[in-house]
């Protein structure tokens, strides 16, 4: 019998030798156990990733901002139902339809990106980091004139500027910046002790080197306005403490609880094929790739979102939460059944896919052998 381990590999193969540099790690848990696994190819068997290696999570970071979020209504600090106006007064002309809970399910009309000049302008300046000059009250300056109301509170419009919004409000109700409030909310709860926006001098040895699509060398991303889109770095070790956490919030954080429901039931994608292509091109991911639900299930409500976390029913009926996330040189996943007790997560150092494999595959591949593995699956400590 193909032991866990030879299984999983198998599913990782072809995957590497793609690109000399880049490599991923798997980490899974499975009914109070876990194990994290380095992969890498040939050529970079001496740099083998593990558990302490850092990446950048991109769009998973959506999931921390939703959580701080849900920490915060336990506190008293936001309601979910407040309009956004009210707790950022400079956007006084803002729709009272849009919420925190409609940030946090993309439910809230927002396109995937501002239709700011000076946006394209910080793309332009520096295409290996997009993001890395347009400001935060460049992003408020463009929100506070945006008047277009949503159309439906039952439309699902993926939107990195609404998490990016959310992860705003979030750091004006905790009255800090959104990283302070996830390292007091979050991380040193968990005992997350690697994660984080920026990486500390002592642990730059540790970064991953990113790779673009192509497997050529690309640049770590700084995402200043939207910090609570996409900013987060982690490693698997913290990432595993994180999902475990949310198999058992009761008992870990409880406000996670809070993001676990399901907010929309049916939603329908809106997003436009130019909005996908120039998602694509900035490296944030999409919210239905090749290894995610098919419109056939969304319109069929297997697909339903929850407040930062995706849900949806595979093929065998499990409930699954998940996000995925893309920066210029990083792809990665995460995924929870609760159900079943299992989580998987995926790092990997080269944007959008590893060769012809998404990294999406790799996680969903992972995630329903993990739910048959054999009773041979060990801890690692």
């Amino acid at each position: 019998m193909e032991s866990f381990g030879e299984s999983l590999g198998a599913i990782v193969a072809p995957a590497l030798d793609v690109c000399p540099a880049a490599g991923l790690v798997v980490g899974v848990h499975r009914r109070g156990r876990h194990r994290v696994y380095g992969f890498a190819p040939r050529a970079a068997r001496d740099r083998i990733p593990d558990g302490e290696s850092i990446y950048e999570i991109g769009s998973i970071t959506k999931v921390f901002t939703a959580s701080l979020l849900a920490a915060l209504v336990a506190e008293g600090r936001i309601r979910l139902d407040d309009p956004v106006r009210k707790l950022l007064p400079e956007l006084s002309r803002f729709p009272p339809e849009i919420t925190p809970r409609r940030l946090a399910t993309h439910t809230s009309g927002l396109p995937r990106l501002p239709t700011d000049r000076r946006l394209v302008i910080s793309a332009l300046k520096n295409p290996k980091n997009p993001y890395a000059v347009y400001t935060t009250d460049e992003l408020l300056g463009w929100l506070a004139n945006y008047t277009t109301p949503p159309s439906s509170d039952r439309v699902f419009e993926y939107s990195n500027l609404g998490a990016a919004l959310l992860g705003h409000v979030c750091a004006r109700a905790a009255g800090s910046s959104f990283e302070e409030a996830v390292e007091q909310r979050i991380c040193r709860p968990l005992g997350l002790r690697d994660t984080g926006v920026t990486v500390p001098a002592d642990k730059l040895a540790r970064l991953a080197p990113p790779h673009n699509w192509r497997g050529e060398p690309a640049s770590a991303w700084d995402l200043p306005a939207f910090v609570g889109a996409g900013a987060l770095r982690s490693t698997a070790d913290d990432m595993l403490r994180f999902l475990e956490a949310n198999l058992d919030p009761a008992g870990s954080l409880p406000p996670l609880e809070l993001c676990h429901d399901v907010q929309v039931a049916d939603p329908s994608l809106a997003t436009s094929g130019i909005l996908t292509e120039l998602a694509r091109a900035y490296g944030f991911e999409l919210a239905a790739s090749a290894a995610a639900p098919s419109n056939e299930q969304l319109q069929a409500g297997r697909f339903r979102v929850a407040l930062g976390w995706l849900r949806a029913l595979d093929v065998d009926g499990h409930d699954i939460h998940w996000h995925n996330g893309a920066t210029g040189g990083y792809r990665t996943f995460a995924a929870f059944s609760k159900r079943q007790r299992v989580a998987v997560v995926v790092l990997a150092n080269r944007g959008i896919t590893m060769g012809d494999t998404a990294v999406d595959d790799i996680g969903f591949g992972v995630l329903r052998l993990t739910m048959v593995a054999s009773p041979e699956f060990k801890a690692q400590n």
